[in-house]
């Protein structure tokens, strides 16, 4: 079985923190403020490494680079280990009675190396020629702005969270708002030939299955590699010259999507689980406060929304009680929770002798699979497994009969 089968019925401004020094017997607020800018200039480098002054910083895994407002810039570790760092940005909010502590933990909202995080003692650097440029501890080049020779005189976080390499002329050369990574902040929009990538995972911050696009003037959700194979969508969004739509994401909506007005920090964010969803900072807490695809997807519409191999019925998920002559070809679940799946019991061989001998399909029905795009037409149900259990690479087959033709 294949993931998604569903049942067919369904100049610098500075940011002054102060920090708390701990000790045995007390708390002590100490006097000195440590101050990150908005502005960086060439040649410039950051190493990447906690101060341990028991600052809010250190506790959020956070080595701020660049402050404006409620956006931070720098390396974001995984605590307590300060493991797995990414180049980010990210939104935080202070502690409006005291401002010592984070009123909760920074959201990041784009990374330069989601898909190759670096190490501590990592560092990045500003080069004199122009070009922003991200190293690990062992020297190894991870990510790069590409502006060598594009007369860059600074690097700039902006009051929308944007990041910003700009000329003598305060001309955009490399912005971060052009390379989204799976969230977009208010001010930002989504053109076409970009797009939104969710995680892996929660835990994962890598490039995942599930992207948003526009194509055609219209935003869509697919699977990735393909974006034929979509699951929300066509949506039209404006067009504002021929070739240059966008969907812009303002305070109260995204392109056709009306959302809350608010005055508090607030990010939309394709998730890992592949629904596009609104959250808003409310009593030092990030909520959800929009479900985007809600109204037309419904709980089986969702690509692996039970994970490899599961089947998806009303929303509940289970695994194929295919059986073949000897025993269960799946297992039941690879955890408790149904929804990631289930594993196979004896993996698919590509070894001639294996494949001829041991492979079979066993039909199940009533159940369909979030986007059909026939690869054999003018077909029968036999030919159809046939051509299946002949590619290695095939694990499952969808046939469709209609009025006039069978679909394989």
């Amino acid at each position: 079985m294949v993931p998604g089968w569903k049942t067919r019925n369904s100049a610098a401004a500075l940011v002054i923190v102060t920090t708390l020094l701990i000790s045995s017997c007390s708390f002590l607020v100490n006097a000195q403020d440590v101050s990150y800018p908005s502005v960086a200039y060439p040649s410039n480098s950051w190493l990447n490494v906690p101060v341990f002054d028991f600052s809010i910083w250190d506790s959020a895994g956070v080595r701020p680079i660049l402050i404006t407002g409620t956006f931070v810039c720098g390396f974001h570790c995984r605590v307590p280990k300060f493991d797995n760092c990414l180049f980010a940005i990210s939104i935080f909010q202070a502690n409006t009675s005291d401002g010592n502590n984070l009123s909760s933990a920074p959201k990041i909202v784009w990374s330069g190396n989601r898909n190759q995080p670096v190490r501590l003692r990592a560092s990045l650097q500003l080069s004199g020629n122009g070009d922003l440029m991200l190293q690990d501890v062992d020297g190894t080049p991870v990510w790069n702005t590409n502006t060598t020779g594009k007369f860059v005189s600074g690097l700039k976080l902006t009051e929308e969270g944007n990041l910003v390499l700009y000329d003598g002329n305060n001309e955009t050369v490399w912005q971060s708002f052009d390379h989204q990574t799976d969230t977009l902040v208010p001010g930002q929009a989504l053109f076409s030939g970009q797009k939104l990538t969710a995680n892996v995972s929660t835990s994962n911050s890598s490039s995942g299955l599930y992207s948003l696009t526009i194509v055609n003037d219209s935003l869509i959700a697919f699977l990735e590699p393909d974006a034929q194979q979509t699951y929300f969508g066509p949506l039209k969004v404006k067009t504002y010259e021929p070739g240059q739509s966008k969907a812009l994401y303002s305070n109260g909506s995204f392109g056709p999507f009306l959302l809350p007005s608010t005055s508090a920090p607030q990010f939309i964010k394709l998730e890992a689980d592949g629904y596009l969803r609104a959250y808003q900072l409310r009593e030092s807490k990030w909520e959800q406060v929009s479900d985007l695809f809600i109204n037309s997807t419904g709980p089986c519409d969702i690509p692996s929304v039970c994970g490899k191999y599961g089947l998806c019925s009303n929303g509940s998920c289970r695994c194929p009680d295919a059986k073949d002559k000897d025993s269960v070809v799946y297992l039941s679940q690879v955890s408790e929770d149904p929804s990631l799946g289930c594993s196979l019991k004896r993996p698919v061989s590509c070894r001639p002798s294996d494949h001829d001998h041991s492979h079979s399909l066993v039909e199940l029905k009533d159940f369909d699979y979030f986007n059909f795009a026939p690869q054999i037409k003018d077909t029968d149900r036999e030919n159809c497994k046939e051509a299946c259990l002949k590619e290695c690479s095939c694990k499952a087959a969808i046939y469709r009969e209609q009025s006039n033709s069978s679909i394989g």
